[in-house]
């Protein structure tokens, strides 16, 4: 067989350059496994065959391939899976691609994906994979002989540096999600083991200063019943953000229940809660009717809760204080927002908002712990979303976020 990446005898062909040409656009506006489907498609398309795939080695078992993308009969279709032992895989040697155009199957009796494919011609493209070498390669099925093998051969040969390209971004991006997975988890669990190990010395403090405060205030000085309201209200406040961190660990821990929740109800329900606890307030409140979504109710009314506290928190010291809440189409994706027409912040910190523990405004003039707008960023990063924030100083604040349907 020739050198296919140095004789491109075909490559001035009409048909070479406009089939080339064809695959190279339906994966141009794609990346990831979205790209990889969209290229197995064209392919399958153009060379009129039943199955194409890309497998690499299964993670949890060297001894079994897996594929990254399937597609049956131009369609993606769910990964499969099958054993290297015994396959036509295992004889593929070096960079060099392999073409059967027919009775493969007499070939290779043992090799369990060309019988559930039901397959009597093969393509095999090897896929380099010059950092650990474990193979990886991009395989055409058909139910009967495919006859201009060398033309798809040649057009898959071009194509499979892009397509190793494309499956290293992928593994990265497993790499990095699966560290992103694990740290989330040993903070959660740190966060909780702390929150539950701080409670019990939390509670004597609080304890001891309160029969400090009631058995003995007569006998205190002006200056040490100060002493012993500080140390109360820091007891409160640890209280509280111990509480922080609890609802910050349960929501990296909880395991997701995904239905169709009516924001615009959930948010009306906590908005009467707020008045309820502040009823001298007279806040404008706009929410847009009918504003559907899908992800956990349990973590989304947690964020929306952050999220209109913290409106209404901002807006205390305004005059015709306002929160409107709508949902609106952007760059073809649903955001929802949250805006209100309170103290607002300076952009310049805006990077910090998400933070843990840091706040913008002084305590005195806005409670707060530090930890809500975290929170709600970890419970929208948990859907697949993502959220942001707007707003000037004196002049309010919008929150955007964004849910995959």
């Amino acid at each position: 067989m020739p050198d296919l990446m140095d004789d491109n005898a075909l490559a001035g062909q009409p048909q070479f350059a406009g089939t080339l040409g064809g695959i190279l656009t339906a994966m141009a506006a794609h990346s990831g496994t979205t790209c990889l489907e969209h290229l197995l498609a064209e392919l399958c398309r153009c060379f009129a065959v039943d199955h194409a795939l890309i497998a690499i080695p299964d993670s949890s078992n060297p001894q079994q391939m897996t594929s990254l993308a399937f597609c049956r009969q131009g369609q993606a279709a769910e990964n499969i899976h099958f054993p290297l032992a015994g396959s036509l895989c295992a004889e593929l040697d070096g960079p060099t691609p392999c073409s059967f155009r027919s009775r493969v199957q007499q070939r290779f009796p043992a090799d369990i994906l060309l019988q559930e494919l039901q397959a009597e011609s093969f393509i095999g493209i090897p896929l380099p994979d010059t950092a650990t070498g474990a193979p990886r390669l991009l395989a055409l099925l058909h139910h009967d002989s495919i006859a201009d093998d060398l033309f798809v051969i040649e057009i898959c040969t071009l194509l499979s540096g892009r397509i190793a390209a494309e499956i290293g971004h992928l593994q990265a991006l497993a790499i990095r999600d699966g560290e992103t997975d694990r740290l989330d988890r040993e903070m959660a669990a740190f966060s909780y083991a702390i929150s539950h190990d701080l409670r019990a010395p939390l509670r004597a403090i609080h304890g001891f200063s309160e029969a400090l405060h009631e058995d003995c205030a007569a006998q205190l000085d002006d200056t040490a019943q100060d002493y012993v309201q500080r140390i109360r209200n820091g007891a409160q406040r640890m209280s509280g953000l111990i509480d922080a961190l609890l609802v910050l660990s349960r929501v990296t821990r909880h395991q997701l229940k995904h239905s169709a929740l009516d924001l615009s109800q959930l948010c009306m329900e906590i908005l009467q809660g707020l008045r309820r606890q502040t009823p001298q307030r007279s806040v404008q409140v706009n929410i847009q009717p009918d504003m559907i979504a899908h992800g956990d109710p349990e973590l989304l009314r947690i964020a929306l809760e952050k999220l209109l506290d913290n409106a209404w928190k901002f807006t205390a010291l305004t005059d015709d204080a306002q929160i409107d809440i709508s949902m609106q189409e952007q760059a073809g994706e649903t955001l929802f927002q949250v805006r209100d027409n309170g103290a607002g912040f300076n952009m310049d910190y805006a990077d910090k908002l998400f933070g843990l523990f840091q706040r913008l405004h002084n305590e005195d003039a806005f409670r707060g712990d530090g930890m809500g707008l975290a929170t709600v960023k970890r419970i929208i990063e948990r859907h697949g979303g993502r959220v942001e924030a707007q707003g000037g100083e004196a002049e309010g604040a919008c929150f955007r976020f964004s849910l995959p349907d």
